[in-house]
């Protein structure tokens, strides 16, 4: 996607005016739809390697699409509850299930998935802190 708005911001301004009022979705696929012009020259080329990004844009955007349709079946199989919370799709929910493993029967409290996850809290000074001097008598 980066390299299609880059390839068209360095174009020539006939180019650019083709494009420039388009939005990015209606874009690649107004690329992808594009025809090759006669010639070798370097707009030729332009527009040959831009409809390739294109392309090939489309296509992966496909092939996620199919792998998270996917992982939601899956993810439903194994978890049926899990996909019913607010904010949790396909990809967390898979997520959630591989970091879980096959016993999430261990995970018992959300400080035990924070030190699973490598995200629980550690205390830390910058070695600076005194501790107050103890209370005689304590």
């Amino acid at each position: 996607m980066n390299q299609t708005h880059a390839l068209l911001v360095t174009a020539p301004e006939q180019i650019r005016a083709t494009y420039r009022n388009i939005g990015s979705m209606k874009l690649f696929a107004a690329l992808t739809r594009s025809r090759r012009t006669p010639g070798h020259g370097p707009e030729q080329t332009l527009r040959g390697s831009v409809k390739r990004l294109a392309v090939r844009h489309q296509q992966h955007t496909s092939d996620i699409d199919d792998i998270d349709t996917r992982l939601g079946e899956l993810a439903a199989q194994v978890n049926p509850a899990l996909l019913q919370l607010p904010g949790v799709g396909p990809l967390v929910a898979s997520q959630l299930l591989v970091a879980c493993g096959d016993n999430p029967e261990r995970l018992s409290s959300e400080q035990q998935f924070a030190a699973l996850c490598g995200t629980a809290p550690i205390p830390a000074s910058s070695g600076k802190y005194q501790a107050a001097p103890a209370l005689p008598g304590r």
